[in-house]
């Protein structure tokens, strides 16, 4: 998670940038972006591609909504740092797959990802995250959290290059 705190989120940031600088080729950082912080929140990009250009991948959003206004200009600083994004998905308005599908719909040149499939919430819902990849093809899905059969379907439906398996970890 990013913090409560814009300095907490900050101080995460930091924390896995070190570990990637300390462990090259073995951890690839994202930033963790929150949209509750507004413009503070897309200066923090700004900040880390500043210190890490090297080293952070992409974006994450955690469990926030996924259509908060600041959402669009996330995903503007994603387009021009070339950052992959991933957002927390859900079967709630918060981080429903349909969403985060419209969303990266808006920006076709950035490679989104939906966290979990959906996971936890049943096969029925992991399917919805199957279409929406299925109509963008800069949508793909990681697997955490999900159930095995809506995973072998999306492997079949999709192909392997638009699948991934991710830890979700970090250092809170």
């Amino acid at each position: 998670s990013g913090g409560n705190y814009l300095e907490q989120l900050k101080a995460n940031n930091n924390f896995n940038l070190n570990a990637a600088i300390d462990y090259p080729n073995r951890i690839i950082p994202f930033v963790y972006f929150d949209p509750r912080f507004e413009e503070d929140g897309l200066q923090e990009i700004d900040r880390c591609m500043e210190n890490g250009s090297d080293y952070y991948k992409g974006i994450k959003i955690g469990h926030k909504y996924a259509v908060a206004r600041y959402m669009y200009p996330m995903m503007e600083k994603a387009e021009e740092f070339g950052l992959v994004v991933g957002i927390h998905s859900d079967a709630s308005i918060r981080g429903h797959p349909y969403i985060i599908a419209d969303l990266a719909n808006s920006f076709p040149k950035v490679t989104t990802v939906i966290l979990h499939m959906t996971g936890r919430m049943g096969a029925a819902a992991e399917m919805l995250s199957i279409k929406a990849a299925e109509k963008n093809p800069n949508v793909w899905l990681e697997t955490c959290f999900s159930n095995p059969f809506p995973v072998k379907k999306a492997v079949e439906i999709l192909g392997p290059d638009r699948i991934m398996f991710g830890s979700d970890s970090s250092n809170s």
